[in-house]
């Protein structure tokens, strides 16, 4: 029973913090992203 109320409380958590969860991904996936572009361009202006 133990076990099984932790699992829930932690499911409730994970549905409570889900948005903050959803952000902090998009949050990682743009600055991924900035990195990225910044890569390319740079190598884009090396060339040049």
């Amino acid at each position: 029973m133990v076990l099984s109320d932790a699992a829930v409380s932690t499911f409730d958590k994970i549905i409570i913090m889900w948005p903050y969860i959803l952000i902090g991904a998009l949050i990682c996936a743009a600055v991924a992203a900035a990195i990225v572009l910044i890569v390319v361009f740079a190598k884009k202006n090396k060339k040049k």
